[in-house]
């Protein structure tokens, strides 16, 4: 071994909501977890998403780069692992269209670690 070396494999760098691919993945969980919720609610057919929730991908996009660095939601550190979507107010808070909108507001939602969102649950962070 050479010195001063480390025999721990080197960190996967950790990949920020800013990079194509995981812009895609974001904006498609949204949109399945809309699509879930109105179905839940028999809201379906939709429509198209934007019309429905009141911004557009730029607007949502703006919005998690900045949710992202204002770190997890629930513990308040820093995202140091993949983050996952987090509701302030749950989606199985919607009873009908109108609560589901608030719901799926740009201001109910950021990230958390994947850990804080299971352990919290479908309670609300309010």
């Amino acid at each position: 071994m050479i010195s001063g070396s480390s025999s721990k494999a080197p960190r996967a760098e950790i990949r920020t909501p800013f990079d194509k691919e995981t812009q895609e993945v974001l904006v498609h969980r949204l949109r399945h977890l809309a699509r879930q919720a109105a179905e839940r609610l028999d809201l379906l057919p939709l429509g198209p998403l934007w019309a429905f929730v009141g911004y557009d991908r730029a607007e949502l996009l703006a919005h998690l780069e900045r949710r992202h660095l204002q770190g997890c939601l629930i513990c308040g550190s820093e995202l140091d692992e993949r983050p996952v979507i987090c509701h302030i107010d749950p989606l199985g808070a919607a009873v009908d269209g109108a609560s589901l909108q608030r719901v799926m507001a740009l201001e109910n939602f950021g990230f958390g670690h994947d850990s804080c969102n299971r352990r919290l649950g479908a309670r609300s962070l309010s």
